[in-house]
């Protein structure tokens, strides 16, 4: 009589490691396939051996660690066109990054929107793919996975009649187009440029260079240091007073002191937490647009930015 043991235990790895790819599509869903997946985890083996070496096959292993970090929210999965699934396991500390995230996702909808209407030929309607594809490039990441931000931005600007939301055939397929208040939507998104009051910033350490001309360059070392975090700092709190009595929307005012407040706050910690760092300050790049190129706490903001890797135009 043949011992099946051998097999049995191989059939239940295999039912376990499939049941725990399943479990990472449903937390995913939408980003890739099983197959992808699967490639994946495979390709990751070599950075689980050290934790293991005694395991001859450490897919089980690697998937049930990404599970339990996804649980945590401590996992990023992007799919690149290029270089398949990328997973990226993150460390979570309890910082209020992923609210703000959020924020700066609603931040980017609207303007995406905007952008979208206003390139939007004279009889045409938006249609959802549209919205989703250019979300995709912009970013990276699939709409799918902020349903909740996408819905509040529609409703915010469905009342202000900055745009309207209709349906193909009552249920069907989600179509935009201009509101009747559409043109003071634009109004308030071209910004004013105003005259240089020729302010002049004082900061604790060097931040780089300040890029007055249309054709100058600057070239700066990235790095994060205390230093520079300081100087960042200042560049900062130079652009909550300009965003103070900027001539702004409200709640473009509000999202962008709330972001800038929060990453002085971050900055102010013993230990900065890098990740929370620069998703705060990439929505800072985001609003920081509206103030202007000709504003002096934009140059000085931009120059500082560069040091860590985030450029603005």
């Amino acid at each position: 009589m043949h011992d099946m043991s051998g097999m049995i235990d191989l059939a239940d790895y295999s039912n376990k490691l499939d049941a725990a790819i399943s479990q990472l599509m449903v937390k995913f869903p939408g980003v890739a396939n099983f197959l992808s997946w699967k490639e994946a985890i495979f390709s990751a083996q070599i950075k689980y051996r050290s934790a293991a070496p005694e395991l001859a096959d450490h897919q089980l292993c690697v998937a049930t660690c990404w599970l339990r970090l996804a649980n945590e929210d401590c996992l990023d999965v992007k799919l690149d066109l290029s270089r398949g699934l990328i997973v990226r396991e993150v460390l979570g500390d309890n910082s209020p990054q992923p609210a703000l995230a959020k924020n700066v996702i609603r931040i980017h909808l609207r303007k995406l929107f905007f952008k979208k209407l206003s390139e939007l030929p004279d009889g045409r309607l938006l249609q959802i793919f549209e919205v989703m594809r250019a979300f995709q490039h912009d970013t990276g990441e699939s709409l799918e996975n902020y349903k909740t931000e996408f819905a509040a931005v529609v409703d915010e600007l469905c009342n202000k009649s900055y745009m309207r939301h209709q349906r193909k055939g009552g249920q069907g397929m989600s179509l935009f187009c201009k509101g009747i208040e559409f043109d003071k939507w634009n109004a308030n998104m071209t910004p004013k440029v105003a005259e240089p009051a020729g302010h002049t910033f004082n900061f604790n350490a060097a931040v780089g260079s300040v890029q007055t001309g249309s054709h100058s360059v600057s070239h700066v070392q990235q790095s994060f240091d205390q230093s520079q975090l300081a100087g960042l700092k200042d560049a900062l709190e130079a652009v909550l007073a300009e965003f103070a009595k900027a001539d702004l929307p409200a709640d473009t005012r509000e999202e962008a002191q709330g972001l800038i407040e929060s990453a002085i706050v971050e900055i102010d910690k013993p230990k900065p937490n890098k990740l929370s760092l620069r998703s705060l300050l990439a929505g800072v790049a985001t609003t920081v647009q509206t103030l202007g190129s000709a504003s002096d706490a934009y140059k000085a903001l931009a120059a500082a930015l560069a040091l860590v890797g985030i450029p603005l135009p």
